[in-house]
């Protein structure tokens, strides 16, 4: 939609913040904010192109291999530079994200604002479930550490006969770009009978389930440390014990341990030990109970951080009109 025509939708406004991706909706805020003489504050919760590696992710951040991928990111990172570098201040993600948009587009203005979780969907109280049930929702990466996922469930399998009478892993709306990656998880669910891949449903439905689960999975990247997925801050609200399977230092882990949310492994022996240590005491009928650090636990709260975003916006545009656009 060309700038005279959102125009004519909304009216002309003082302020234009584009949320990305998709990235056309920076050129067409740039646009915007030049027409009105307005603030453009562009918006990254996914890094455009990649300048520090920590952001790096698979097809998501790769846009291609030899002369055609080259030139590919050599334009992106021209329109990077063009667009979203018009913008009087950057927002985005993670610590890294930003760091690496500061770097693409030459902005000098950031600040760091993580998405969160509803502070209004309050964790219900436990109930058992048939079997020892543990979550992952959504969309599988191809760069996830799955092998230790995989390797886990084979050691737990060959230790204990009735797994599949007590355990499964469920997989809520899995999709990925790696049909591959899906047929490998699906071949091990009929080897072992704990795997079982569920429809996707709504959002509701899919914080109901993570909360209802015993533990909630999360799988890092194996080469960055830039991210922090949606997943992973719902399930910091689903009142859950998160499970971190990461390689290194990760932001994930940093905010469980800040938290006391969950419990981090790094190889398939850790996972296997500690799915081992809480399977036997779910057979007891003791729940793997957490005591979140609530102080920290709030931070990552949707309405937390809106609050630490709108008054960065406020003081950004009382500085913009004393300075009067560029």
């Amino acid at each position: 939609m060309p700038p005279h025509e959102v125009e004519t939708l909304v009216g002309k406004h003082d302020i234009v913040l584009a949320t990305c991706p998709s990235w056309y909706h920076f050129r067409l805020a740039a646009q915007l904010a030049k027409r009105w003489g307005a603030m453009f504050v562009a918006d990254y919760r996914d890094p455009w192109t990649v300048h520090i590696g920590a952001v790096s992710m698979g097809g998501l951040t790769n846009y291609g291999s030899g002369l055609a991928g080259w030139l590919r990111t050599w334009k992106m990172r021209l329109a990077e530079r063009k667009w979203p570098g018009q913008a009087y201040a950057i927002t985005a993600a993670t610590g890294p994200f930003l760091e690496n948009a500061l770097r693409a587009t030459g902005v000098e203005r950031g600040l760091m604002v993580h998405g969160g979780f509803d502070p209004m969907l309050a964790p219900i109280q436990y109930s058992r479930n048939n079997t020892f049930t543990l979550v992952y929702t959504g969309r599988l990466y191809d760069g996830q550490d799955w092998s230790t996922v995989l390797d886990a469930i084979d050691i737990l399998h060959t230790s204990m006969p009735d797994l599949d009478q007590v355990f499964r892993l469920d997989f809520l709306g899995a999709v990925s770009a790696d049909t591959a990656l899906l047929e490998r998880i699906k071949d091990a669910g009929r080897a072992t009978g704990v795997i079982r891949f569920l429809p996707r449903s709504g959002r509701q439905e899919t914080l109901m389930a993570q909360q209802h689960a015993d533990a909630l999975l999360n799988v890092s990247m194996d080469l960055n440390n830039g991210w922090l997925p949606v997943k992973f801050l719902e399930y910091l609200g689903a009142g859950r014990p998160i499970i971190l399977c990461v390689k290194g230092n990760d932001l994930t882990a940093e905010v469980v341990q800040r938290t006391r949310t969950g419990a981090i492994t790094s190889n398939a022996a850790e996972l296997a030990e500690l799915l081992t240590t809480h399977l036997q005491e779910w057979r007891k009928g003791t729940e793997w109970h957490i005591d979140p650090d609530r102080t920290e636990l709030n931070t990552f709260n949707y309405a937390y951080q809106m609050r630490i975003w709108t008054a960065k916006l406020r003081d950004w545009f009382t500085e913009f009109q004393q300075q009067g656009p560029s």
